[in-house]
């Protein structure tokens, strides 16, 4: 275009919205549909000068009313409002653009028109400006798939919020990982073959809670915007031969694809069901798409008129063996003859099967997509039947062949069955959890299906199929799950959980389904365990008849590790909430007539004092008990699990107050370390004290020995199990007793016996350690205790000589302490 003619056209704009206030509303209308026709993607310098002339003229609208009157602002109100949310749908468009300076401009667009809404004063009633919502929405959506970005600089701003200006100018690449079980179905695929995060952050925004619900006006305005795009860009991406020139002649291909992509998208998140039937669609919108008279498809990218999602699929369908594409419920029917032609079995050669192979692949990632956005699940639109709530014979047939197909293929293991298989298994699971849980009984008229696909999957799931045994008696008990096995396993609880269970042998009670439930219960991956439990609340919830199952989830509360017994607990209590608040709704609508109702108060409390304030007062109250307790905890000790075990250390610790440690071999009291002062203050303690013991504790030689024995046996071989401080604080309570102090200097006799027990014991880090216990608690005195015991010890010098006989050494031992006393003798003499 002449440059003094765009000029003069530009200005002529520009009068005609300052000048004319009756005229904003056209002109913007007028400029937007030229922009739209005539100004296309292929050439960015010109669209995005364009783009700058439509934000001047929307910042000239907003100072004119800055600088007017009040009756002239208020007159304005109403009516432009359709104008600007037209503008805003123009702006969502633009966000498809793959250049970042055309997605620049269009986040300034909505901007200005957010100050126009303000400006003009918006009515309550009317749709929140886009711009306000994106920007809510940022965060959330970016952190939704933010483990799969990679980024040379910070993966989030330091100074302010994220909010549309920073996520657009964002770079950063997808990426996907065999280990990713986080991502939901969108993200995986989209990390999966796009790798740019801007096309899955517009996916995000048009999920239906996300701007379909905020923004519906401008949306409808977006609609028939992007289709006229799509369909300027559709002859770009178009293989056929008729469209070649066109393709080689535009610049890079793999730019107009991405474009082509995000238009495809917004389409398909934007778009307005049709009111004509969908015999009536495709007989009609001939302005539209038209046939060239050797029978290929010619595009009209001027026409806006009403847009059809019928005619789209028709168009996109041809194009499913070569690109992906995300899609609404309407594909299915379109998708028929492709689905019979991916599931044919008949001899083929390579190059047929890796593109049939591929056909399967992209058929799955759109059903998974489907039916993780919930549009399968829909009764009176997706794929289920609208009276019986049961899948529909097309789709219950697909997943039937594709079911017997992988099953036939389970041996291989090239790379597209096992993302075949992936996608297979996330369906599924996407399928049955969209529906509501008390519906999904209705999904499979056949249970021998659910029992086929539940076999099959757990064939994919890796060590947690049914197959295996428990995790603990694997050599990796750090196994890591793969994305893979995590959808197989999300499969197989989904289909076990679609109804009352299909196999009543697997809840017998020695059924194979209880070992399946400890392995995913007892796994250290927070998500498989979550997910452990979710299965155990619908299987007790759907099948309320089985006692052999809640029979099962009470003995593991008291048998199972710490996580396998808290899982069942929190599936019981949930189970039992669930039905106490039921029943406590119905006594509170009959209390009001009742006849006992307020007679009687409330009962006491079952527990007013805690389990260990309570063995406190036990052991307070009957001392004669300590050691038939002490014995009996013992006894238990090596049967209970590790969370056990640190309840009953806790449990034990105020009996261990009560024994009086004894051993006749002890030096006298006169030699100890401790001063008359000491047992001076230990008789006045005793007299003053107001807990414990009076007298002599609880103990003698054999007691000694079995309690020394005993709590050095839970120290080696379970010490490590126990997590807390229980086992420093038993052995505190024995040793450093401030009545008995002579328990302190038993103990650590007891400890040296044991290291002189053999010169390769295996208890000497176990006895370092706590000897650590001791020290830790009372440094001073066990330390005089141990500087003590070393005085009474002869001081060896060891001389080695030589002999004949095996090992060819022996050691001549040369007292120093007798010739250091022999010399100090004779000088003192």
């Amino acid at each position: 275009m002449d440059d003094e003619l765009r000029h003069i056209a530009q200005n002529s704009l520009q009068g005609l919205l300052v000048d004319f206030s009756d005229w904003r509303e056209d002109v913007l209308f007028g400029f937007t549909n030229f922009l739209l026709r005539e100004v296309n993607d292929m050439h960015h310098t010109l669209l995005d000068s364009s783009l700058k002339l439509l934000l001047q003229l929307l910042t000239q609208w907003k100072l004119l009313i800055a600088n007017g009157s009040s009756h002239r602002i208020h007159s304005e109100r109403g009516p432009h409002c359709s104008v600007l949310h037209a503008v805003e749908g123009f702006a969502l468009v633009l966000l498809c653009s793959f250049q970042v300076a055309t997605r620049k401009l269009s986040v300034l667009i909505l901007k200005e028109i957010r100050a126009l809404f303000i400006a003009l004063g918006q009515p309550e009633d009317d749709d929140r400006p886009m711009i306000d919502v994106m920007d809510q929405l940022s965060s959330s959506i970016l952190e939704s798939f933010i483990h799969v970005a990679a980024s040379d600089s910070a993966t989030l701003p330091l100074t302010h919020s994220v909010d549309l200006q920073w996520l657009v100018e964002w770079n950063a690449v997808l990426v996907n990982s065999h280990y990713d079980v986080k991502s939901p179905s969108h993200v995986w695929i989209f990390a999966q073959s796009v790798k740019d995060p801007w096309v899955l952050c517009l996916f995000s925004f048009l999920r239906q809670e996300n701007l379909p619900k905020h923004c519906p006006t401008a949306l409808s305005y977006a609609w028939p915007y992007a289709f006229t795009r799509l369909q300027s860009v559709m002859p770009l991406v178009d293989p056929n031969p008729i469209n070649a020139k066109k393709t080689s002649t535009a610049g890079s291909g793999d730019s107009y694809v991405t474009l082509w992509r995000n238009y495809l998208i917004l389409c398909f998140g934007v778009a307005k069901p049709s009111i004509m039937s969908p015999g009536h669609l495709r007989a009609s919108t001939p302005e539209i798409m038209a046939t060239t008279p050797d029978g290929t498809v010619s595009y009209d990218n001027k026409a806006i008129g009403t847009p059809s999602v019928g005619v789209l699929l028709k168009q996109l369908v041809p194009l499913m063996r070569l690109e992906g594409i995300e899609i609404t419920e309407e594909l299915v029917e379109e998708l028929h003859p492709l689905m019979k032609e991916a599931l044919e079995r008949r001899p083929e050669n390579k190059k047929r099967r890796e593109r049939r192979d591929l056909l399967r692949l992209q058929l799955l990632r759109i059903f998974e997509l489907l039916a993780d956005a919930g549009v399968i699940s829909d009764s009176t639109n997706g794929a289920l039947e609208r009276d019986t709530l049961a899948l529909g014979a097309l789709f219950l047939e697909y997943v039937d062949l594709t079911r017997m197909l992988l099953e036939a293929e389970n041996d291989k293991e090239v790379e597209i069955l096992k993302d075949i298989r992936a996608h297979f298994s996330a369906m599924v699971a996407n399928l049955i959890q969209r529906v509501p849980v008390h519906h999904r009984r209705f999904l499979f008229p056949q249970q021998s299906l659910r029992h086929h696909l539940f076999i099959l999957f757990s064939q994919w799931a890796g060590p947690f199929s049914i197959m295996f045994t428990p995790l603990d008696r694997y050599s990796d008990r750090n196994h890591q799950i793969t994305r893979y096995q995590y959808c197989a396993l999300k499969a197989m609880s989904a289909v076990l959980c679609c109804g009352p269970v299909f196999d009543n042998v697997g809840l017998s009670p020695d059924g194979y389904l209880y070992k399946w439930l400890d392995n995913i219960l007892a796994c250290q991956d927070l998500r498989v365990h979550q997910l452990g439990c979710e299965v155990v609340v619908l299987l007790l919830e759907l099948n309320p008849d089985q006692i052999n199952l809640f029979n099962w989830a009470i003995d593991r509360c008291y048998t199972g590790s710490y996580q396998l017994a808290s899982g069942c607990f929190k599936a019981i209590a949930t189970i039992l909430e669930a039905k106490l608040f039921v029943y406590s709704k119905k006594v509170a609508e009959q209390r009001p007539g009742s006849i006992l109702y307020g007679t009687h108060g409330p009962l006491p409390p079952l527990y007013s004092v805690s389990l260990a304030l309570l063995s406190c007062e036990l052991a307070r109250m009957y001392p004669e008990l300590t050691l038939p307790l002490f014995s009996e905890v013992s006894q238990r000790f090596p049967t209970t699990h590790p969370n056990g075990r640190q309840i009953m250390l806790t449990y034990l610790l105020p009996w261990l107050h009560n024994i009086e440690l004894v051993d006749s071999r002890l030096l006298l009291p006169g030699s100890s370390p401790s001063s008359p002062e000491d047992d001076v203050k230990d008789r006045e303690g005793e007299g003053t004290a107001s807990q414990g013991l009076k007298g002599n504790g609880w103990g003698s030689p054999e007691a000694t020995s079995l309690v020394l024995n005993n709590l050095m046996y839970m120290t080696a071989k379970y010490g490590d199990e126990v997590p807390g401080p229980e086992m420093e604080n038993a052995w505190n309570a024995l040793a450093n007793n401030e009545k008995w102090s002579n328990n302190l200097r038993i103990t650590l006799q007891f400890l040296i016996s044991l290291c002189g027990v053999s010169s390769d014991t295996l208890l000497l880090p176990y006895i370092k350690k706590v000897a650590i216990y001791l020290c830790r608690n009372n440094t001073i005195q066990t330390m005089e205790e141990l500087l003590f015991e070393l005085q009474q010890t002869e001081p060896v010098n060891p001389i080695v000589q030589h002999c004949d006989n095996p090992p060819f050494y022996r050691f001549a031992a040369s007292s120093k302490a007798s010739a250091a006393a022999s010399g100090r003798g004779q000088a003192a003499g």
